[in-house]
């Protein structure tokens, strides 16, 4: 154990001299001679992580703390380099460890700068009331810091405590009026309460402060388009790249700026989820007419079956294969803002998407077989005798998007939230949510009444869309099925939060982009019980509508 001991000491002076090599070598021997050295393993982090080994470094801070839980600087460091790799969990429990020693308590700024990582450690596991409670405690010890209430306005309006986030980002503008990401964040706050004009000069000036501010500029560009001017909108929207971890892709070819490119060829590329494909698609026509270009159009597998025939599109390839030649390129998203689109252009067309015939053929066939398993009266298969509807109507339901997605919490609702629309009587009700199964869904539904789950037999889009296309209604809260059935020209009806994605915008009851689709928003944040008491009104107006002799099916 001296001879460790000493190892370590010629280490220690060998780290001061700057002899890396040599302090390594020492320390390795040190841990040779004492496997349970826990000081060693430290020194020997340090000096990884000093080299630029980071991977190293948090494999001996592990072993460290593993032999000496009482070493809070070890948590310390360990905590900062997980959380420079976005391991938020391991950070929180590094930091976490550190504040509940009073490790700093003698150096306040250390300790409330290591709790505003904690904070955001916990923000970035949607851990919000702890993340709150942390930066209240810092605004105990130093009330004027304005980081920290600008992080709980953020907070407070993922929470929909929407009056608690203004009053929380007007402190931080106040306190510091020079700070950008405080001038966005009650932006955020302004834009939920649907103060959009004063929403959009805090983007703005957010903007002037820090021109770079990918995360402003695109608040900003969203913001104009959620308003209708898509003029200004469309500039911002183009920093969307800039504000995810995943930079714009970059290809051999030049960018398409609209010019007219005869005898070219124009490689369109998807980004983003299904829905803004689904949405942004419409777009191709216009983009093959302005650039008299051959396009390619490469696209995710799950939907390459529907967009195979979009017009518009020469050949439709799948991401992620090897590309033919192309002359220029541009990303499918980005096409409106390139075009030129404003809010009175669309939609362009009612409906730009068909069903692949053998999913039409399929999936007529399926909903077939489904009506005569279920037997009548209330569930026969529903006919079309001149004017009159006979049976009752098929009427699909989604009600969660991608979990994945940072917002999906707030724009999802729960299979009990529909479950008293199964009192209306003259539906057949189908679930569309592709993970859900029949156990499930009837546990969440009323009892005596049923539902079909279609969810497990959906493989592609192609699948969705014909399954959509036997259905008389689909009601979905806003994920990609509502975009394809809207894409599709079939009745929809569409469920927003009280503050929804740009393109809904705010106050119609109809949809810009889907001449087919109508919307039901909630009055005020979370409030689906209210959206759903609309949908049950429309609902039996659609019935009755259907049944009429005077009704169309």
């Amino acid at each position: 154990m001296a001879n460790s001991q000493d190892e370590q000491t010629l280490g220690l002076a060998y780290k001061q001299q700057g002899r890396w090599g040599d302090a390594a070598q020492a320390f390795e021997r040190a841990i040779a001679g004492d496997p349970d050295s826990a000081p060693s393993y430290f020194e020997l982090a340090d000096l990884s992580q000093t080299l630029g080994q980071p991977e190293a470094a948090i494999k001996l801070y592990l072993r460290t703390i593993n032999l000496d839980a009482g070493n809070t600087e070890a948590f310390r460091r360990l905590g900062e380099l997980l959380y420079e790799r976005q391991n938020w969990v391991g950070a929180e429990h590094c930091f976490a460890r550190v504040v509940e020693t009073g490790h700093l308590d003698g150096d306040l700024e250390s300790l409330l700068g290591l709790m505003n990582r904690l904070g955001i450690a916990l923000i970035k596991q949607d851990k919000l009331d702890a993340a709150a409670a942390v930066f209240n405690e810092i605004l105990t010890h130093a009330p004027a810091v304005g980081e920290m209430h600008s992080n709980l306005a953020y907070i407070y309006e993922r929470q929909g405590r929407l009056e608690e986030a203004l009053a929380a980002g007007l402190r931080t503008v106040e306190l510091k009026p020079a700070y950008p990401e405080g001038h966005n964040n009650l932006g955020i706050a302004f834009r939920a309460v649907h103060l959009l004009d004063d929403a959009r000069r805090c983007f703005a000036e957010a903007v002037t402060l820090k021109p770079d501010f990918a995360l402003a500029q695109f608040n900003l560009g969203v913001l104009e388009l959620m308003q209708g001017d898509f003029q200004s909108g469309w500039h911002g929207y183009e920093w969307r790249n800039r504000v995810v971890t995943q930079p714009r892709r970059q290809l051999a070819a030049p960018r398409w700026n609209g010019e007219p490119i005869a005898g070219k060829t124009l490689l369109v590329h998807t980004e983003q989820g299904y829905g803004d494909t689904i949405l942004f698609a419409r777009f191709l026509k216009t983009a093959r007419e302005r650039s008299q270009a051959q396009i390619i159009l490469e696209g995710p597998t799950a939907l390459l079956p529907l967009l195979s025939g979009i017009a518009g599109a020469d050949q439709v390839v799948r991401y992620g294969t090897s590309l033919p030649a192309f002359d220029a390129e541009i990303a499918l998203p980005s096409l409106p803002g390139t075009l030129d689109i404003e809010l009175s252009d669309l939609p362009l067309a009612v409906s730009y998407l068909k069903v692949p015939e053998a999913s039409r053929i399929a999936w007529r066939e399926r909903m077939q077989s489904l009506a005569a398993a279920d037997g009548p009266p209330d569930c026969a298969e529903p006919m079309q005798i001149g004017p009159l509807r006979v049976g009752p109507l098929r009427v699909g339901i989604v009600w969660t998007g991608n979990p994945g997605q940072e917002l999906n919490v707030i724009r999802s609702c729960s299979p009990s939230h529909f479950a008293p629309l199964a009192a209306i009587p003259g539906i057949n009700w189908y679930s569309l949510q592709k993970e859900a199964g029949e156990q499930e869904l009837q546990a969440a539904w009323p009892e005596g009444s049923r539902i079909t789950a279609l969810g497990p037999a959906l493989q592609n889009f192609a699948d969705t869309a014909g399954a959509i296309e036997s259905l008389d209604l689909v009601i979905s809260v806003d994920t990609a099925v509502a975009h394809l059935a809207g894409a599709l020209g079939q009745t929809t009806w569409t469920l927003l939060s009280h503050t929804p994605d740009w393109r809904w915008q705010l106050d119609r009851a109809d949809s810009a982009w889907y001449p087919t689709m109508r919307l039901f928003r909630q009055p005020r944040w979370g409030d689906w019980p209210a959206v759903f008491e609309s949908v049950a009104t429309a609902l039996r107006e659609f019935v009755a509508a259907h049944a009429h002799p005077n009704g169309r099916s």
